[in-house]
């Protein structure tokens, strides 16, 4: 497969990103736990920021194992703008900050908003406290994950009601626990709902990577209204918007856990 297109920003002048774990001990399982949750934070939101065309690494350029424990981090941005990952950072700060406060997240979707609430329950992680913060030049900003911000993503995330209709938007292809999952990224809103559906109609909708559609099914909204989920049913492909290449996408998904020979057959229907 070809080489990964070369970092625009590896030396962190646009500002640091920090991680604080907060424990008596802590433990290898707290530390893989939280970072994976934080990676699918940077992940969900690059997206929603760059509308999925943007690519942005996270390399640690320092770890203090002192207690609290503190990792810091630069962003690597593989495509799109320079200031994208800084973006996102400063996004997912401003959206728990607002759901620290009582309001709303502009960028936290339906996945990114689970992934929030799994990091705030510091008990499981055997953790006493979990913190994100940006380092720019002399400032330094921080925003603990706190109760309150995970009990704001739960309201949010529930489901308020359900009823038969559908939703337009990308198809996406992601991989949750080792399984082939599939989302949108809805028109309205630009942000991913979740599709549930039967093994063959999964299958068939993967090699639809890309593809601009209409999803039917049950819909699931949350509290705001916003779609959150579907059960899908049946799918249009659409002509709005021309299909996206999957070697222009293939940087999205790859930390992803879709297996090697997975994408290599996408590659093959692509030459």
């Amino acid at each position: 497969m070809p080489v990964p297109p070369k970092p625009q920003i590896t030396n962190g002048r646009s500002g640091r990103l920090f991680i604080v774990l907060d424990s008596d001990a802590l433990t290898l399982k707290a530390l893989i736990q939280a970072s994976a949750e934080i990676q699918g934070l940077l992940n969900e939101v690059n997206k929603s920021i760059t509308r999925g065309t943007g690519w942005t690494e996270w390399e640690v350029t320092k770890m203090s194992h002192s207690s609290p424990a503190m990792i810091e981090m630069v962003p690597l941005v593989r495509r799109g703008r320079p200031e994208q990952g800084m973006e996102t950072a400063e996004a997912i700060l401003n959206d728990l900050d607002a759901l620290d406060k009582g309001g709303k997240p502009k960028h936290l979707g339906f996945r990114a908003l689970g992934m929030a609430e799994s990091l705030g329950n510091r008990g499981a992680l055997g953790l006493s406290r979990i913190a994100l913060g940006l380092i720019k030049g002399d400032h330094k900003r921080e925003v603990e994950v706190t109760e309150r911000i995970v009990a704001a993503a739960r309201d949010i995330t529930a489901t308020r009601y359900r009823e038969t209709g559908g939703i337009e938007g990308r198809i996406e292809v992601a991989s949750i626990r080792k399984s082939l999952h599939i989302s949108v990224s809805e028109s309205v809103t630009g942000r991913n709902v979740e599709c549930n559906m039967e093994p063959d109609l999964l299958q068939e909708m993967a090699g639809l990577l890309g593809r601009y559609a209409e999803i039917r099914g049950e819909v699931s909204f949350d509290s705001t209204g916003r779609p959150t989920s579907v059960r899908v049913g049946s799918y249009r492909l659409l002509d709005e918007g021309e299909p996206v290449h999957f070697k222009d996408l293939v940087g999205l998904y790859k930390d992803s856990d879709l297996s090697a020979s997975r994408i290599a057959d996408y590659w093959r229907q692509e030459e």
